[in-house]
């Protein structure tokens, strides 16, 4: 395990890598940035995450034995899962709106320039909502705080033969 210095130094690097890897996908078309951030999101649903250091994925299958009421479900992922703003079920949407980044990256500046990196939450949502719900959603970020707005707005929608 590496000590204190040689963990900051570890992580510097890192975060010079990733902006490597997002200043390189800017070149690319957005279809292939959204498919390549949105592929991390879902890793990094998989791993565990503070401030209880739980794997959400893992977290989010104790809730669906729990209940198979949607509404309760979602009621017990926001009580359960960090996240940076509560989600909100009304009909056939979920809404969340954030007013901090919730990003662990990005609040520890390992990553600065978020503007291809904010596709990231659209998949870790998408991971979480799909796993919890049992069938698949879209999942939209109307607005982005790295991409110059006042907040992060998801909208998901939810086909309407599967609420209940």
């Amino acid at each position: 395990m590496a000590n204190g210095s040689n963990q900051l130094a570890i992580e510097c690097r890192a975060g010079e890598l990733l902006a490597a890897i997002l200043k390189a996908l800017e070149t690319e078309s957005v279809e292939v940035r959204r498919r390549v951030m949105m592929a991390c999101g879902k890793e990094c649903a998989k791993l565990p995450c503070p401030p209880k250091w739980n794997i959400s994925l893992d977290t989010v299958t104790k809730i669906v034995k729990k209940t198979s009421d949607t509404k309760e479900r979602i009621e017990l992922l926001n009580q359960e899962v960090p996240w940076c703003a509560e989600w909100v079920f009304d009909d056939n949407t979920i809404i969340s709106e954030c007013y901090e980044c919730g990003c662990l990256l990005v609040q520890a500046e390992l990553v600065k320039d978020r503007t291809v990196w904010c596709d990231c939450s659209i998949g870790w949502a998408k991971e979480i909502l799909e796993a919890l719900l049992q069938f698949s959603v879209q999942v939209e970020l109307v607005s982005a705080i790295g991409r110059g707005d006042k907040t992060c707005k998801f909208l998901v929608k939810i086909p309407s033969k599967s609420n209940s």
